[in-house]
């Protein structure tokens, strides 16, 4: 007998439905309040009992639609992780105070590129609304085109002049595009849908992962970007060892990473510089930037020393050396809540990501931890004088249209994936 003929049936579950308001999961629970009464159906059927009477006994174990709905309704509705949201939210507005706090007397920094922060934030926070209310399981199926354009932007960039020595912005009019910052974003979002698919095809595994780290590797290469090149490594291994890809697979893929690196370090010759300043700290040479970074975060106490000319030697401080102002102008009070702040997102970020049922939703969040971890952990270490210099700004609070857009727009996808944490793996046709 079809258990979903039956009208008794069909009026509990619908009882049962109404009280649930996420309409995204009706079906699921539709199925899943099916295979529970069937079972209930089959024991009683054991007992004696006939048809009809069993479907009554099957209902009735399944106790009041009412309450079984209120119940459901509790576990699927859509919440926040603010665990997440908040810190976000309060780098955000620190980064568009800072904006506008510098722009009155930071050299080359004006009170329009601060206005640019603000219209990137507010598009980023109606993108991030957008992101939370659509259901990211339906990006599923397009992973491999995202993957594509994330690749194709990459090599469109190399046709555009570069900017300051690399070819990582794309200027059309008065608009200029990070595309490695965008080109990473949409990595994030498809790299974890194309692996589950090499995954699940069980054929050239090898062949396939290493065309897939390859190929984006060769293009920010191309840029040339040494950072960028790393973090996209770091990602891709986080993902192929959170998908549970073979070890020697992995090994392999790590060798040639270290072998990239190798061949190419010559062609990176401002790595090298770095690295020997950075050891031998030369006030004299190209060390000047670390004695200047010393001497400033020696001198900026635990309350900061506020509007000072000597911040002005720092070269634009609205970038890369965003934490060194922060510390020397607020002090090491301001610097250590938000270095708090960061760490506790951080962890509330991977701790999501162990809650989520689809492992497509857990390794989008994994892809965005490791990116932000990264970021966060190389520009906070690089302005405490601990790391060499990298290129790399720092997320939320740097200056930067594109990447406080797609920051942003990040926690949004995040936050779809953590409403829609109870929902079970599905496939997306």
């Amino acid at each position: 007998m079809q258990l979903m003929d039956s009208e008794v049936i069909k009026e509990y579950i619908d009882s049962l439905l109404k009280e649930i308001k996420n309409k995204e999961v009706h079906q699921e629970i539709t199925y899943e309040i099916l295979s529970h009464i069937e079972e209930n159906y089959e024991h009683a059927l054991e007992t004696g009992l006939n048809s009809e009477e069993s479907i009554l006994q099957a209902i009735k174990s399944m106790g009041s639609p009412e309450e079984t709905g209120q119940r459901l309704n509790k576990i699927h509705k859509g919440k926040l992780e603010w665990g997440i949201v908040v810190p976000s939210i309060l780098m955000c507005l620190f980064g568009i105070f800072l904006m506008f706090f510098m722009a009155s007397y930071v050299n080359n920094f004006t009170k329009g590129m601060a206005v640019k922060t603000v219209v990137s934030s507010i598009m980023g926070f109606i993108l991030a609304v957008i992101f939370y209310i659509f259901d990211y399981r339906k990006i599923k199926k397009y992973c491999g085109k995202i993957f594509f354009a994330a690749n194709l932007i990459l090599l469109i960039q190399l046709l555009f002049p570069p900017i300051n020595g690399a070819k990582k912005f794309i200027t059309i009019g008065p608009i200029t595009i990070s595309t490695l910052q965008l080109s990473l974003f949409l990595i994030c979002v498809s790299l974890p849908g194309v692996l589950e698919e090499v995954k699940a095809k069980n054929n050239k595994i090898l062949f396939r992962l290493l065309a897939i780290y390859a190929i984006p590797s060769l293009l920010i290469f191309l840029t040339p970007s040494g950072m960028d090149f790393i973090i996209y490594t770091c990602i891709f291994m986080v993902l192929c060892i959170n998908s549970k890809f073979s070890k020697k697979y992995i090994t392999l893929i790590l060798m040639i990473f270290i072998g990239g690196i190798i061949i190419q370090f010559d062609n990176f010759s401002y790595m090298i510089n770095r690295i020997t300043s950075f050891i031998n700290k030369d006030p004299n040479g190209m060390g000047y930037i670390y004695d200047l970074m010393d001497s400033l975060i020696k001198s900026s106490g635990f309350l900061g020393n506020g509007i000072d000319s000597n911040i002005q030697l720092l070269p634009e401080p609205q970038g890369h050396f965003i934490f060194v102002y922060i510390v020397y102008t607020f002090g090491w009070i301001f610097a250590l809540a938000i270095m708090a702040l960061v760490v506790f997102f951080i962890v509330r970020m991977f701790a999501t990501a162990r809650v989520i049922k689809d492992s497509y939703g857990k390794l989008i969040l994994m892809s965005f931890g490791t990116l932000f971890l990264i970021q966060f952990s190389l520009n906070i270490l690089m302005n405490l004088n601990l790391i060499p210099l990298v290129n790399i700004n720092c997320p939320f609070l740097s200056y930067g249209g594109t990447s406080m857009l797609l920051n942003i727009s990040s926690i949004g996808l995040i936050m779809s994936i953590y409403k829609r944490k109870n929902y079970s793996p599905v496939i997306i046709n």
